[in-house]
């Protein structure tokens, strides 16, 4: 049946990324910041500033960053979109 919070249970870690990590994620899958914004469908500055900790990404983008780092496959997937 359908899966609900009374039935199944949701590991929902807390999702944090440093600027360091955002910008090995983007220099690991050797994009420039202009690309790399694209793919995430987000400005170059507002990835230039997670990038230098001036801003903090979202929850939604951190996952998206996390989940390309993990199956880099998946930006021709967010490319389509």
């Amino acid at each position: 049946g359908k899966k609900t919070l009374r039935t199944h249970k949701v590991s929902a870690k807390p999702v944090t990324m440093t600027p360091d990590e955002v910008k090995a994620v983007r220099e690991k899958l050797k994009l420039s910041q202009a690309v790399f914004a694209q793919y995430l469908h987000t400005g170059v500055t507002t990835l230039q500033n997670w990038e230098q900790g001036l801003a903090k990404p979202n929850k939604q983008a951190i996952l998206l960053m996390k989940m390309v780092e993990r199956n880099p496959h998946t930006l021709n997937e967010l490319a389509a979109l």
